[in-house]
């Protein structure tokens, strides 16, 4: 599922209101130009400062226009466990092929509080979750000893955005999981030097903002590394919001 460019969607917006319309029709145009997957309400999408109301009316958006041309990838994460288990059903319903889970901001879990929080998301989710490892904006970490745990013991749990601009964790995580496990980089200084740097370590592919702008550049390029780089691997991006309650 999360082979490729996965581009982190912005939500439009029209007289205080999401703008439905062109909100479908950027749907329409990544398909178009190639895009291989779509991930609303993310850190892009500005979910965190979206109601509940049209964080869910974005994704049932976006949802009902890609009708399952390209996987839809939504935000769903929280620093509250229950919330984001609401979140991951509610998307689930509404259409989402998967959910992208953010690591609990602000409360500074432990380890062993980030296997508990996941855990619960995962057994709670009827579609796979792709953790989002960000701690430039969580101000937390998941190791990679946590990430291989998790996906050891939670069968939906099937891939990892690495955004920790660490080659060395990415790599370890490979090595260690193997073609089961997604990889993707969630980093564009990484994935968008020249050749993309990240891809030959094999990592899946590349998720994140920068496809906005030229996303039929990506597919390309990526695809170019994955016939020159027999160990590559092939994959995809974004998604936190903070607790309302």
């Amino acid at each position: 599922m999360f082979k490729g460019s996965f581009v982190a969607l912005v939500t439009p917006f029209k007289n205080n209101e999401i703008d439905e319309k062109k909100l479908r029709e950027l749907v329409d145009w990544h398909i178009a130009e190639g895009t291989n997957g779509l991930v609303p309400v993310g850190t892009t999408g500005e979910a965190s400062t979206l109601s509940y109301e049209e964080h869910y009316k974005v994704i049932e958006i976006v949802a009902s226009q890609a009708k399952k041309r390209v996987p839809v990838v939504a935000g769903a994460g929280s620093n509250s466990t229950q919330e984001a288990i609401e979140l991951t059903r509610e998307a689930a319903r509404l259409g989402a092929d998967a959910v992208l889970s953010v690591n609990p901001y602000y409360n500074k879990p432990t380890q062993e509080g980030l296997r508990a929080h996941f855990t619960a998301i995962a057994k709670a989710s009827p579609i796979p979750v792709m953790l989002y490892n960000i701690p430039s904006r969580t101000n937390v970490q998941l190791t990679t000893d946590t990430i291989v745990h998790l996906a050891e013991k939670n069968a939906n749990i099937v891939a990892v955005k690495e955004a920790t601009g660490s080659m060395d964790a990415a790599t370890e995580i490979i090595a260690r999981l193997g073609r089961k496990f997604g990889v993707t980089s969630g980093d564009d200084s990484l994935t968008l030097q020249g050749r993309p740097r990240a891809l030959p370590l094999g990592r899946h592919g590349r998720g994140g903002a920068r496809p906005r702008a030229a996303p039929e550049t990506l597919p390309a390029r990526q695809s170019h590394v994955h016939r020159d780089q027999p160990v590559a691997h092939q994959g995809r991006d974004e998604g936190s919001r903070p607790h309302r309650r």
